[in-house]
């Protein structure tokens, strides 16, 4: 089961939160906050919950934030399907640099290393900055 995904009782989803080696699984009749709280994950977490878009993550404050990479990944993709062909597309860019920063982070960890080469990830992450700078603004004028 992915992160976040939900699971079925009784003909409904139920969502799961886990971790790389543990998952609650707790039927609740509802799948927002109020399922959150009874869980009792979220509330007192002051780590960094990765997660998708969904709004009610946000609303806990004293954990960090951060997009699951296959999510933001997926909402490149749909950018960049959109875009005009032979045009360069900043999502095109941005997928690109953060699929090179996810290899530069395997290739340490596979290494034994326990951090990306520091050269290698500044190059990946100022492709990625030039390329989601733009973005944002075509995306706000969008709104």
């Amino acid at each position: 089961m992915r992160p976040g995904s939900g699971l079925r009782a009784g003909c409904t989803g139920r969502t799961a939160p886990r971790t790389g080696e543990y998952t609650l699984l707790m039927v609740h009749p509802r799948r927002g906050r109020q399922a959150m709280e009874a869980m009792g994950i979220l509330p007192p977490f002051t780590g960094i919950a990765v997660h998708d878009a969904w709004a009610p993550y946000d609303t806990y404050a004293p954990a960090g934030h951060q997009l699951c990479c296959a999510h933001a990944l997926r909402e490149l993709q749909a950018v960049t399907d959109s875009a005009p062909a032979g045009r360069w597309c900043w999502a095109a860019q941005a997928a690109d640099a953060l699929t090179g920063m996810q290899a530069l982070v395997s290739e340490a960890f596979g290494q034994g290393r326990d951090a990306a080469d520091p050269a290698a990830l500044t190059v990946q992450m100022h492709r990625y900055r030039s390329a989601v700078l733009p973005g944002a603004r075509q995306t706000a004028a969008a709104r």
